[in-house]
């Protein structure tokens, strides 16, 4: 997971949720200096599972995402939250899904 997010929300956004353990590395607001569109966040990610970009997938919700993937070169899926990107934006996207609802089914599709 990578997030802007300070520790502690973050902390406590997934803990609300159940999910604290279910990622294999986070990166968090208080782990990087430059914010998204800067791709600094996703490479620390990157960096921590020990992958290489491609072998990687973002799932975004906004425009600074979409760029800060596409400057790291790791795919993204878009699910818009507030408004939908424009057509220039979209074109660096792999997928862009209604909800993360769709997603499971699109890996899926992309694994057979």
């Amino acid at each position: 997971m990578a997030t802007s997010s300070e520790t502690n929300r973050r902390k406590k956004l997934l803990e609300a949720h159940g999910i604290q353990d279910v990622f294999d590395a986070i990166t968090d607001g208080s782990d990087f200096t430059h914010g998204k569109p800067d791709p600094e966040v996703f490479n620390l990610c990157v960096k921590k599972l020990n992958l290489k970009p491609k072998e990687c997938l973002i799932i975004e919700d906004s425009e600074n995402g979409i760029l800060a993937a596409s400057a790291a070169k790791i795919p993204v899926i878009l699910i818009p939250d507030l408004k939908i990107p424009e057509p220039d934006l979209l074109n660096k996207t792999t997928a862009v899904l209604e909800s993360l609802d769709e997603l499971p089914s699109w890996l899926s599709d992309k694994n057979e």
